[in-house]
């Protein structure tokens, strides 16, 4: 009898183990660190001060749908009416995500740092986060990773998920904290959000203006800052930002804390081709207090747009130039020493964009290797150094290019816009578009600039396509399982 009831015990312990091992861990709770200090923590008394600012708020009448809001994250006596006249907006709206990012104030670092999942506390109830959008953005090869350490006492969120939970109750949020990122990382983190808004996801800023400057300096500086980004251009916004931190005022500081952000505002409003910025409101502390010896400034500022359609930035001559020079440099260290050139500082801000790029490279005219890639998670300036590399070492058609033939050759830079789905190849346009055919584990492409060259017809291009590039049947773009993308680029030599 005892060795029928060891063997009950150990079946019902295993069962135990089991069952435990299925059962769901407790969703991840954000908890609140501002409440008490930066607003009230009672629900009923913050209700009250929410509705007051709310009603007061003069509601600004937008042309086009809302995309970016910017809002100041101040304790709520001194910001909240200029933080309710942002969050007026979003009354009666119909949105269901809304991507945060804000400054760190606590913690230094490089990467932009989000929570992924769970939810976030408020005294007005918990927020979901949205986990699915947030795993999009993540990309930890582009410094965009999940760090939830960092949010612990940060406010500069908080004080924007009572206004979303009082006026939105059921949204979603995606987290996100910067600190200091670099020019890379300001451009990986814009294309990501820019490619997974829709119409009914918001961007949302959180930003205060100067810092402890008396009244009079903060409205010249705030209102400085705020022209440069009511312009619309991040390089403006950037070059005429007042970063002037007073060594005869120490602690006084002029550069708006939410600086990084507002970069990655603009870069996505330019990346969509949104509207030019609209100021709904500014004041400063003094405005509130009477106290006009040491202030700091608030800004409300709304981002419309007709459509959410993401759009590619044309590049400049500048940025052609350099990335010529790059490709160039990098062709000849590698087939002459083997090596890639030194550490490579750019100067163009288009380069540091994540986009993708094919090199192609002639002698005489004749192909002489192309190698590219679509969606990278690096740089552009990166991407054409390795393509540049593979071009002349590893496209499998051609021996790798020999010292004796780099001044005979001919490079050609395509760089890339993001792949399109269709599913109508009589959809294409073989004079602007270039083609992408994918059956399984087989895929090729086409270049837009490969029907001009060859004088072929579509469903010709389409046919050597299939056969040649992909190694599938002649008509491949007629099968069902084949999957058909577009793309355009931008070609320079």
């Amino acid at each position: 009898m005892i060795l029928p009831a060891i063997l009950i015990v150990f079946a019902v312990m295993v069962w135990l183990m089991i069952k435990n091992a299925e059962a769901p861990t407790p969703a991840q709770i954000k908890k609140m660190a501002a409440a008490g200090t930066f607003y009230p923590a009672d629900a009923q008394t913050l209700n009250q001060n929410l509705e007051k600012y709310l009603n007061e708020a003069e509601k600004v009448a937008l042309t086009n749908p809302l995309r970016i809001l910017v809002a100041p994250h101040a304790g709520i006596i001194y910001s909240g009416r200029t933080a309710a006249a942002a969050y007026k907006l979003l009354m009666e709206s119909k949105i269901e995500k809304i991507i945060l990012v804000g400054p760190s104030h606590y913690f230094q670092f490089a990467q932009a740092a989000m929570i992924a999942g769970g939810s976030w506390e408020t005294p007005l109830g918990n927020l979901e986060i949205d986990g699915e959008l947030a795993k999009k953005i993540l990309d930890p090869e582009e410094k965009i990773i999940e760090d939830a350490s960092v949010f612990e006492k940060e406010h500069s969120l908080e004080t924007q998920t009572i206004f979303l939970k009082k006026i939105l109750p059921n949204v979603k949020i995606v987290p996100i904290l910067l600190s200091v990122p670099s020019e890379e990382l300001i451009s990986a983190l814009a294309y990501k959000i820019a490619l997974n808004m829709n119409e009914k996801t918001l961007l949302v800023i959180s930003t205060d203006l100067s810092h402890y400057p008396n009244y009079e300096t903060a409205n010249k500086v705030d209102l400085a800052t705020i022209e440069g980004f009511l312009s619309g251009d991040k390089n403006r916004f950037e070059q005429t930002t007042a970063q002037t931190t007073s060594a005869k005022n120490p602690g006084v500081e002029t550069l708006a804390c939410g600086y990084e952000p507002l970069r990655v505002a603009l870069k996505v409003a330019q990346l969509l081709k949104l509207d030019p910025p609209k100021l709904l409101k500014y004041e400063n502390s003094g405005d509130v207090t009477g106290d006009k010896n040491r202030v700091v400034g608030y800004g409300a500022i709304a981002i419309e747009g007709t459509s959410i359609k993401f759009v590619t930035p044309i590049l400049s001559d500048q940025a052609k130039k350099e990335a010529l020079l790059i490709a160039k440099q990098t062709l000849r260290d590698f087939v002459q020493y083997k090596r890639l050139p030194g550490e490579i500082k750019v100067t163009s801000s288009e380069l540091a964009d994540p986009l993708g790029a094919f090199i192609t490279l002639r002698n005489a005219g004749d192909l002489r290797g192309c190698i590219g890639e679509f969606s990278p998670a690096k740089p552009l300036y990166k991407v054409i150094q390795e393509k540049t590399v593979a071009a002349a070492s590893a496209d499998p058609r051609f021996n790798p290019v020999r010292a004796d033939e780099l001044d005979k050759l001919a490079l050609e830079i395509s760089v890339m816009t993001p792949r399109q789905r269709i599913y109508d190849w009589k959809q294409i346009n073989p004079e602007t578009d270039g083609v992408v055919v994918i059956n399984k584990n087989k895929s090729g492409t086409y270049l837009p600039q490969v029907a001009k060259e060859t004088g072929w017809k579509l469903e010709e291009l389409l046919t050597h396509l299939c056969r040649e590039k992909a190694g599938l049947a002649d008509n491949c773009y007629l099968d069902k399982a084949t999957e058909i993308y577009t793309y355009q680029a931008q070609v320079f030599e």
